[in-house]
């Protein structure tokens, strides 16, 4: 049978030194999970297991404390257990999306990184002087009038072509311009225009075979240009 309940059967009252404390602000939080028997034996359980591929899923109310609670659970498992070694990720020059892991002992992993910071460091520093010393210049400016002397041939090539074939070169801001000379005189677009049309064609078809080799030989300027900056 259902008995109702006052507001005195329904209220439980403690004892004035059950609390020892005035507010709750003193006291230490939890560290240990509280009537959660089954919880605690399977956390246990799932964390025997040392085969991949399984995991264990916490749920509960936020703001419960489960969180703080099966952290410092783990914490003291993990004292229990054989320290883990070290893992390091190194760059991979063979694949840049797939780093190299190193296993190294425990305790051995952050003094692998501070030994690399440092032989970066001094690499730095040793390239720097490399860089700015007399030895270095010399043989950088040796480098470079190697390239410019085989560019330097290029071009005198190509102008003995185009001489061949009855033009001159001249550089402008918008490029290489090839120029008919006519009987030692060159000429310009208003002289060229007032020529027979025979005669127009004919420079024309000789500016075409000149322009196929200039490509050939530009590409070569670029090739030497690249090999300079790579030096």
């Amino acid at each position: 049978m259902i008995k109702e309940l006052d507001y005195t059967q329904a209220r439980k009252t403690c004892p004035e030194n059950f609390i020892t404390c005035e507010a709750t602000s003193e006291l230490d939080p939890l560290t240990e999970i509280i009537g959660q028997h089954r919880a605690l034996k399977a956390l246990q359980f799932g964390l025997d297991i040392q085969e991949e591929g399984f995991n264990i899923y916490v749920a509960g109310l936020p703001g419960t404390g489960k969180k703080t609670a099966i952290i410092t659970f783990l914490e003291q498992k993990a004292k229990t257990m054989p320290i883990p070694s070290d893992w390091c990720y190194v760059y991979n020059f063979e694949d840049s999306q797939k780093p190299n892991a190193l296993k190294l002992p425990a305790g051995k992993g952050l003094k692998f990184v501070k030994d690399m910071e440092k032989f970066v460091a001094e690499t730095k520093k040793v390239l720097v002087a490399a860089f700015e010393s007399e030895d270095y210049a010399n043989r950088r400016e040796d480098s470079l009038k190697q390239y410019e002397e085989k560019k330097q041939e290029l071009m005198r090539q190509l102008n003995k072509k185009a001489q061949e074939a009855g033009f001159v070169l001249q550089r402008s801001q918008i490029g290489m311009l090839i120029v008919p000379v006519i009987n030692g005189q060159i000429i310009n677009e208003q002289q060229f225009n007032i020529l027979p049309q025979s005669v127009q064609d004919e420079i024309q078809g000789r500016r075409k075979a000149l322009q196929d080799g200039m490509r050939t030989a530009f590409r070569q300027f670029r090739d030497i240009d690249r090999e300079s900056e790579a030096s």
